[in-house]
C-alpha cells in the first residue's frame, strides 16, 4: 500500500477554486504568511482510498474480538451518540449568555447528574480529561490548605503504587518535589499497605496535603479498608483525592463521598460514553464535598428562576481551560447518560464486574494472576510461565493482536507484585511482564469464552513453537518495530523534512514551547499565591 507522499504528483489536487470575479488583494503581508507545507498533491478520491485502507488495518472497539485495554473502559458507544453533537457546532464560547441558554442547561444538568453519581456538593466540567482533572483537584486542595494557613507546612502527597499511573506525575506538575511524593506499597491482598500508611502518617501526618488513591485500584481490586484510610487522613487534616478512572465498576452502586473522599474525578470518555482512542476526544469532571466545593474552577453556571448565568467565586482556583471545557464531548456524554439511565448504569457496573471475574477465572489457568482474589472490573496476569521459553508478555500480546484482542501490556508495573509460588509472599525481584485486562460490560458470554480459548492456544503455541510467538503478529500490515523509539524519531524527522523543517530547528522550537509552558505555570502559581494572601 503506497503512502500519500508516494502517490503525490505535481499538479494533482483535491479541490478547485472558481475564477475571481473581483480584484485580487493581498490581505496579509508576506512576512505573516507561513511557508508552503509541502503537502502531498493528490486527488480527493486518493485521500479517501488511503484512509479507508488504513482503517482496515486498525483494531478498534467496533471490530476487535475484545478491545480490553485495562483502566481504559473501551466500551461500545452507539453511532447516535457520536453524531448527536453536530447541531451544536455553530455555538461560540463568547456569545451572549441569553443566546446560549440551551448549552448552559446541558452543562448545568450534566454537572448535577454527575454530582449525584459521586455524592458531590458541587462539580465542574472544565477539565479537558483525566490527568487534567487530577491536577485541578490537587490545585483545589493546595489552595484549601493555604487558606487555612498551613499550605507551606503540608509538603507531602501520598500516592499508593496501586494508584493510576498519572497520579505521581500530577503531584509533580502541581509543584510538589519528587522526594515529597511518597509511594505506599501494596500488601498481599492487592490493597494499599495500611500499616505502612499509618506509620508514615504517625510521623508526618501534619505535613501531608493529600492522599491520591484509585478505587477500585489499578490491579482491579477494591480496597475494603477505604473508610479506615480516609478517616486516618482526616484525623491529620489531610484531604483525600480519588482517581475515578475505574468508576465503571461502581456506577449506580457506590458514591465516593460516602467513602470519605473529599474530591474526585470522572473520565466522561471512559465511564460516561464519549468515544475515545487514537488520542481523543476526552472530557473530565471534578466533584467535591462542601469544604472543597468553593475552590472549584470557574466561572460556574448557576440557575436562577429558570435562567442560566455565570458566577465567579472569589475562592475559586480560577480557570483551568478555555471556555467551558470540551463542550461537544459533554453533549455526547449527556445523551449517553439519558439513554442508559440510572438503572442502566447499575446494570452496566454489575456486568463489568461479572465479565471480568468470569474471564479472570479462565485466563488464570493459563497465566498466573498477580493477586488471586475476586476482582472488580479488570485484572492483572503475569508472564512468569513464558519466561522459561525466552518469551515475555509483549510477545504474548503480539500473538493476541493477531487474533484481534487488545489488552494493556506491562501496566501497572509488575515488579512490585510478583509472588513466591510457595510462600505467596510479595517479591521485588527481576521485572515481570503483565497484562491488564478490562472486558467492560459489552461482550457476550461466547466472546469471553473465545478470548479464554485464544489465550490457551497462544500459551500452548509458546511452549511448542516459541519462535512463532517471538515473531508475531503474522497477519497485520506491520509486524514488529524492534526499536520503537528510533523508529518514531526517524519517521518524525522524515515528516518534518517533507514540510521543509529540520529536526534541529524543531528541537529549538520545542525548547521554546517548553520554556513558555514553564513560565505560564510559574505565573499561575504566583497569581494563586497573591490571590490567597
Amino acid at each position: 500500500m503506497q503512502l500519500l507522499t508516494e502517490l503525490s504528483r505535481e499538479g494533482a489536487g483535491g479541490y478547485s477554486l472558481s475564477a475571481l470575479t473581483i480584484p485580487a488583494q493581498e490581505l496579509l503581508p508576506d512576512r505573516y504568511l507561513r511557508k508552503d507545507l509541502n503537502l502531498p498533491q493528490v486527488s480527493e478520491m486518493d485521500i479517501k482510498k488511503e484512509f479507508m485502507e488504513r482503517g482496515k488495518t486498525n483494531i478498534s472497539v467496533d471490530d476487535a474480538l475484545l478491545f480490553c485495554l485495562g483502566s481504559c473502559t473501551m466500551g461500545y458507544t452507539p453511532d447516535l451518540i457520536r453524531k448527536i453533537h453536530l447541531p451544536f457546532l455553530g455555538l461560540h464560547p463568547l456569545q451572549p449568555e441569553q443566546s446560549a441558554q440551551g448549552a448552559f442547561r446541558i452543562l448545568h444538568n450534566l454537572e448535577r447528574i454527575l454530582s449525584e453519581f459521586g455524592g458531590a456538593q458541587e462539580g465542574t466540567l472544565h477539565p479537558a480529561a483525566g490527568a487534567h482533572s487530577e491536577l485541578t483537584s490537587v490545585y483545589m486542595i493546595e489552595k484549601y490548605h493555604r487558606d487555612r494557613g498551613d499550605g507551606e507546612k503540608r509538603k507531602y502527597v501520598v500516592v499508593p503504587d496501586s494508584s493510576h499511573g498519572t497520579n505521581p506525575a500530577t503531584a509533580a506538575m502541581a509543584g510538589y518535589s519528587k522526594e515529597n511524593i511518597i509511594s505506599i506499597p501494596t500488601d498481599k491482598n492487592g490493597w494499599m499497605d495500611y500499616d505502612a500508611l499509618r506509620e508514615f502518617m504517625d510521623e508526618h501526618g501534619d505535613e501531608v496535603a493529600t492522599l491520591m488513591i484509585t478505587q477500585p485500584n489499578t490491579f482491579g481490586i477494591y480496597d475494603k479498608r477505604i473508610k479506615e484510610i480516609t478517616e486516618l487522613m482526616h484525623e491529620h487534616g489531610a484531604k483525600v483525592f480519588c482517581d475515578g478512572a475505574n468508576f465503571a465498576a461502581l456506577t449506580g452502586r457506590v458514591r465516593y463521598a460516602d467513602l470519605g473522599v473529599d474530591v474526585w474525578h470522572f473520565n466522561l470518555h471512559k465511564t460516561f460514553g464519549v468515544p475515545h482512542g487514537g488520542g481523543g476526544p476526552g472530557a473530565g469532571y471534578v466533584g467535591a464535598t462542601s469544604e472543597l466545593a468553593p475552590y472549584l474552577p470557574g466561572p460556574r453556571i448557576v440557575e436562577n428562576d429558570g435562567r442560566f448565568s455565570l458566577e465567579y467565586n472569589p475562592k475559586s482556583i480560577g480557570s483551568v481551560s478555555s471556555a467551558f471545557g470540551n463542550f461537544l464531548a459533554d453533549v455526547m456524554s449527556y445523551a449517553y447518560i439519558l439513554l442508559l439511565g440510572q438503572d442502566g448504569f447499575k446494570e452496566a457496573s454489575g456486568r463489568s464486574v461479572l465479565a471480568a471475574n468470569y474471564l479472570f477465572e479462565k485466563v488464570k489457568l493459563v497465566l498466573p494472576p498477580a493477586f488471586d482474589v475476586p476482582v472488580a472490573h479488570e485484572f492483572v496476569v503475569l508472564d512468569v510461565p513464558l519466561q522459561k521459553y525466552g518469551l515475555a508478555m509483549g510477545d504474548f500480546a503480539k500473538g493476541a493482536i493477531d487474533r484481534r484482542i487488545y489488552p494493556t501490556v506491562n501496566f501497572p508495573h509488575a515488579s512490585s507484585i510478583v509472588r513466591d509460588p510457595i510462600t505467596k509472599e510479595l517479591l521485588y525481584g527481576p521485572k515481570i511482564g503483565n497484562l491488564l485486562i478490562e472486558p467492560t460490560f459489552n461482550p457476550k458470554l461466547s466472546t469471553l469464552d473465545e478470548v479464554a480459548m485464544v489465550f490457551g492456544e497462544i500459551a500452548k503455541r509458546a511452549m511448542d513453537d516459541p519462535d512463532w510467538l517471538r515473531y508475531s503478529p503474522h497477519n497485520l500490515s506491520v509486524a514488529r518495530i524492534l526499536d520503537e523509539g528510533n523508529a518514531w524519531s526517524d519517521r518524525y524527522a522524515l515528516n518534518l523534512a517533507r514540510r521543509g523543517i529540520s529536526l534541529t530547528d524543531w528541537h529549538e522550537v520545542d525548547k521554546e514551547l517548553k520554556q513558555m509552558f514553564r513560565d505560564i505555570q510559574e505565573d499561575l502559581r504566583k497569581k494563586r499565591e497573591k490571590a490567597s494572601a
